[in-house]
């Protein structure tokens, strides 16, 4: 007499998942204190991102980091059949923040160079940066660093001339500032 069976084993693929910074090749990523950049994710069909602090949802596979010390980044994919693998990536912080500046003169001519008056720094968390004219009335105001002067207000362009600034915030070590001086708008 002989007893047999039967056994079937059914063979499953861990889904294959990578860390990506667009742009930049597959390493240890090095970025200012302040900067931001977008991480994606491939190889899976959801993911689950860590830490996640500092941190923003673009959707599943990508998010955008903000880290503001060196932080090691953990991806966790899982496929359709609730299999699991995960990446890591470095991201190193340099710390320190540069110069924080607004030119003394721009240009704003439209040829592509100094047509718009920003403030530049690495570090800046908050501001409010406002231009005067010699009446002491303002003819400009923005709180976004990436949104600069043109020479307008109103919609006029202003003439070439002496401008005030004053500039105010607070740097994401959490010191405040402040700083004014004289802009020249030459047309």
């Amino acid at each position: 007499r002989s007893i047999g069976a039967q056994s079937f084993v059914k063979v499953v693929d861990i889904p294959n998942v990578t860390i990506f910074s667009p742009g930049q090749l597959r390493s240890d990523t090095t970025i200012r204190f302040g900067q931001r950049i977008e991480l994606k994710g491939s190889g899976a069909f959801t993911y689950s991102w860590s830490p996640n602090y500092n941190i923003t949802s673009i959707n599943n596979s990508a998010v955008q980091i903000f880290p503001t010390k060196n932080t090691q980044y953990i991806l966790t994919g899982k496929n359709s059949k609730k299999c699991y693998s995960s990446d890591t990536l470095n991201v190193l912080v340099i710390q320190d923040c540069g110069e924080m500046f607004v030119p003394s003169a721009f240009t704003p001519n439209n040829d592509q160079h100094n047509d718009v008056l920003k403030v530049y720094g690495n570090c800046l968390q908050t501001m409010i940066f406002m231009v005067f004219n010699r009446w002491g009335e303002k003819v400009f105001e923005t709180s976004d660093k990436e949104i600069g002067w043109d020479g307008t207000f109103k919609g006029e362009a202003l003439n070439t001339g002496v401008y005030v600034y004053r500039l105010e915030g607070k740097t994401f070590e959490g010191k405040s500032f402040s700083a004014k001086g004289n802009i020249t708008l030459i047309r």
